[in-house]
């Protein structure tokens, strides 16, 4: 993550976990603890795909409710409470300052 561009678009980065767990397990381990301690407010993962999974297999999932295949096992759709996908659209620009990443 680069700290800079976070701040850039708003991101109070003072107030900001950033953590690297070395497996997709341990990455929901940390999640359920911080939530059921309400240590935090939101969680967002970047690149579930990318987590290894402890037992070096990989399955998919469909949730049949989208077309679109999510990676990670069956775990994730339990866990994810809001699930989003962001494209980038445009940059709105005022005066050579970055205001906002516009998204569909």
């Amino acid at each position: 993550m680069n700290p800079s561009l976070a701040e850039s678009i708003g991101v109070n980065t003072n107030n900001l976990l950033i953590s690297q767990p070395n497996s997709t397990e341990n990455l929901f381990s940390m999640i359920d603890t911080l939530t059921r301690n309400k240590s935090i407010t939101v969680v967002v993962v970047d690149s579930v795909s990318s987590s290894e999974i402890r037992k070096k297999y990989t399955r998919t999932f469909l949730d049949g409710k989208s077309d679109q295949v999510t990676c990670g096992g069956n775990a994730l759709p339990f866990y994810a409470a809001v699930r989003m996908k962001l494209f980038k659209k445009a940059l709105l620009k005022s005066r050579d300052k970055l205001l906002v990443l516009g998204s569909v």
